[in-house]
């Protein structure tokens, strides 16, 4: 990978591009076993499903879990949890919590999209609450939070039918004050439309946008370049890389039409045999096209960018072994190799925040520690 210098340039347009620099040599990287393991032991808090998770920078974890609706605090070794907010829609109470961000001075920043506000938390307790309505509701996700206190926000939903080619998502930074004001500075592309009754290419590219503390980072999975956006929209640094391309085979898309129908099956019991058929027969996939370069861009707490190979047998996990870290500065790149699968919520000072899936589908949460 190269790593371009920053400079004060506009962001591109949506839909530029430019491919140059080597493959650089990659570390790699062990991890050994979890600093600790919760989620199952005696005393321990049950997680159901957990939607989001976040580092104090003296290392305890913030966790919101979906299922019972609740956002708790792990101890330094995970022997203890205290529950900061509950279900409901008093002042202490969450409901649909999407993101969570832990800062410095015992600070929590929790997007409670359910009751459509942002909450500050100080210690235990709430001591904000930041009204959100329209848009900041129903079509932005909270990535990450600057220093300066901005929470960056990109699009999380959109009409598969908008439009033709690819469809822009937006980037957004919104101050956290009593009438907050979103201000729009980019946009990348975010996926390709679809009109309605086409098949769907299981297998094809779509656009990746996330945060740190530093700014954004967005890419085309089918591209071997990830951009990085200052919170005001300028271009930081881009990282370009000689693609590797790899193809489908037909036993790829049987595979994969065999995953996807056991995942509708199980989180739709009552949707008819029928209708299920339907959609595995809008799956489509062109097996003389490459298939996309990454499957996943998530940045980190510490400036750190994790992605993770497209893997075509392995679309519908999101807890891989394999990881390829990123430094902040786009110069150091490594593949890191868990123990276990894992989803990785959060990186910061040398510690690893995830989720592990046990054999009876009980969900773990598990910190590592990360060589600098």
């Amino acid at each position: 990978m190269k790593a371009y210098p920053r400079s004060s340039a506009t962001a591109p347009a949506c839909g530029s591009s430019k491919f140059d620099g080597p493959l650089a040599p990659v570390e790699r990287i062990d991890v050994g076993e979890p600093v600790y393991r919760h989620g199952s032991g005696t005393n321990h808090y049950l997680f159901d499903r957990i939607i989001a998770g976040s580092l104090h920078p003296d290392g305890r974890a913030v966790v919101a879990d979906a299922g019972s609706n609740e956002v708790v605090v792990l101890a330094l070794d995970g022997s203890a949890v205290t529950t900061l907010l509950t279900q409901g829609q008093g002042p202490n109470e969450v409901q649909g919590v999407l993101s969570v961000h832990a800062q410095p001075g015992d600070t929590v920043i929790i997007e409670d999209d359910g009751n459509g506000r942002i909450l500050v938390l100080r210690g235990s307790s709430v001591v904000r609450a930041v009204r959100i309505d329209g848009m900041l509701v129903s079509g932005l996700l909270a990535l990450s939070m600057t220093e300066e206190g901005h929470l960056l926000m990109g699009t999380s939903s959109f009409r598969s039918d908008a439009g033709e080619g690819w469809i822009p998502g937006y980037m957004v930074r919104l101050e956290l004050r009593s009438d907050p004001s979103p201000d729009t500075v980019g946009c990348y592309d975010m996926a390709i439309s679809r009109p309605r009754g086409e098949p769907y290419n299981a297998f094809g590219p779509a656009g990746h946008l996330t945060a740190t503390p530093d700014g954004f980072i967005h890419g085309r999975s089918d591209r071997a370049e990830v951009i990085w956006e200052t919170p005001e929209g300028e271009v930081a640094q881009i990282v370009r890389w000689l693609p590797q391309p790899a193809y489908p085979t037909q036993e790829d898309l049987n595979a994969y039409i065999d995953e996807y129908r056991t995942m509708l099956t199980r989180f739709n019991p009552g949707m008819p045999e029928v209708r299920v058929q339907e959609m595995v027969d809008d799956l489509n996939a062109s097996l003389d096209q490459p298939v996309p370069l990454y499957q996943y861009l998530k940045g980190h707490s510490d400036g750190s960018l994790w992605m993770t190979d497209f893997n075509v047998r392995n679309m519908m996990s999101n807890e891989p072994r394999e990881y390829l870290q990123v430094s902040a500065d786009g110069e150091e790149v490594r593949r890191v190799v868990f123990p276990e699968s894992v989803r990785i919520l959060d990186a910061s000072d040398g510690q690893v925040l995830g989720v592990v899936t046990d054999e009876m589908d009980v969900q773990h949460v598990v910190v590592y520690n990360l060589e600098p």
